[in-house]
C-alpha cells in the first residue's frame, strides 16, 4: 500500500511544473487585463476580504511552488517586489506573455525578456550560461512588466 501512495506522490509531483506553467499564464493573463492584487508580485496578499482572481491564482501558484520545491527557490524569502516573476522558470516566463524589463549587472540599460522572438534567443542564451543551468536572469533585480 505505502509503494502505491509513494507512486501517487510522484506523479502528483510530476504534474507541478506544467501545472505551475499554466498558473503563469493566467496570471500573466490577468495582470495584463488589469486585474492586480495589493501586493503585486510578493509572495503574499495584502488583499484580505477583497480578494480577486489574481490574488487567489497568485497565492494557489506560490503553495504550488513550495510543493514542488518544499521551500522557496533559489534563495527567494517571498518578500521580494517581483517574488513570482523571479521564482518562475524560462518556460514559466514564457507561458505568462509579459514582457519583463531586467537590470543585469554591468549592463547599461535594463534587458527586455519576452515579446519577440529575439528576447525570447537572448534570454535562453543566458540561462545557458549558467553552469547550475539556472537562468541568469535569477539573479538579476526585475525592475517591472510591461504589456506586450
Amino acid at each position: 500500500m505505502s509503494a502505491i501512495l509513494d507512486r501517487i506522490e510522484q506523479i502528483k509531483k510530476g504534474s507541478l511544473p506544467q501545472r505551475l506553467g499554466v498558473g503563469a499564464g493566467h496570471l500573466g493573463r490577468m495582470w495584463k487585463e488589469g486585474v492586480r492584487c495589493k501586493s503585486a508580485w510578493k509572495a503574499t496578499c495584502a488583499c484580505g476580504l477583497d480578494q480577486n482572481s489574481f490574488c487567489r491564482t497568485k497565492l494557489k501558484w506560490v503553495g504550488l511552488l513550495v510543493e514542488l520545491y518544499g521551500i522557496f527557490p533559489d534563495g527567494l524569502t517571498g518578500a521580494e517586489e517581483y517574488f513570482v516573476i523571479e521564482a518562475m522558470t524560462l518556460s514559466m516566463v514564457k507561458a505568462s506573455g509579459l514582457v519583463v524589463l531586467v537590470e543585469v549587472p554591468g549592463a547599461r540599460k535594463p534587458i527586455k525578456m519576452g515579446g519577440a522572438l529575439e528576447n525570447w534567443n537572448l534570454l535562453n542564451e543566458l540561462g545557458e550560461m549558467d553552469p547550475d543551468d539556472v537562468p541568469g536572469f535569477l539573479e538579476a533585480v526585475v525592475l517591472m512588466q510591461e504589456k506586450l
